[in-house]
């Protein structure tokens, strides 16, 4: 300790205190805080994405794609088993970190249906792009924490990431060789519909038309 000495008094300085903020306690410092942090952000996004599948699942007309959605929900319940399992294996209890990234493509979906009220035809098409977006934006993160576990020898983990990235990138792939025939079926629906209408609006032109000529006839007639 230090001090000086002013006439007969010394003074001395005050011991220096360090000054812990809570900005500092809550600071991401090491690799496997990270890791931990984007576990939370695939949890989110995964538990997100099981509340949006059942009525995608119901938006879909098409018999294969809709199978391969339902399939899709069960092993996305697994997933979250999977993430929950890589917290334990990390000495860490499960947390779901808040994912802007996968709200964002959800709300694009939900604000597509609020301000384009689109047919269900154009909808199922709109869910073709949403559900690639979802997929990739799944199979980016866990690459990269896939990435970070390894790093970190945490192969108990890695092997549970690697187990759920397969299933995103297949189903990621489902979707990509789906597109085509699914889109080839929405527009043939489209066109039914279509013709559908005219006939209508044909019957209706043709039944005004009959009323028309019918009281001009009486009106000749009195």
């Amino acid at each position: 300790m230090y001090g000086a000495c002013v006439g007969n008094l010394t003074l001395r300085a005050a011991p220096r205190v360090t000054v812990v903020t809570r900005e500092a306690e809550m600071s991401m410092d090491t690799a496997k805080d990270l890791l931990k942090h984007d576990l939370g952000d695939l949890l989110y996004a995964e538990k997100q994405i099981l509340k949006t599948l059942p009525k995608m699942i119901r938006q879909t007309s098409d018999a294969e794609l809709k199978e391969r959605l339902q399939e899709h929900r069960t092993e996305t319940e697994q997933h979250v088993e999977n993430l929950e399992k890589a917290f334990e294996a990390m000495g860490l209890k499960p947390k779901a970190q808040k994912c802007p990234g996968i709200l964002g493509i959800i709300e694009e979906k939900k604000d597509f249906e609020e301000d384009e009220d689109p047919t269900a035809m154009v909808l199922e098409a709109f869910n073709l792009g949403a559900g690639l977006r979802v997929e990739n934006y799944e199979i980016a993160a866990y690459r990269s924490a896939l990435a970070l576990a390894r790093s970190l020898a945490q192969r108990e983990v890695a092997e549970l990431l690697k187990a759920n990235l397969d299933q995103e990138v297949a189903m990621a792939r489902f979707i990509e060789g789906s597109s085509a025939r699914v889109l080839r079926n929405v527009q043939a629906a489209m066109r039914e519909e279509e013709l559908a209408g005219s006939a209508v609006a044909g019957k209706a032109g043709k039944s005004a038309g009959a009323r028309k000529s019918g009281n001009s006839s009486r009106k000749k007639a009195g």
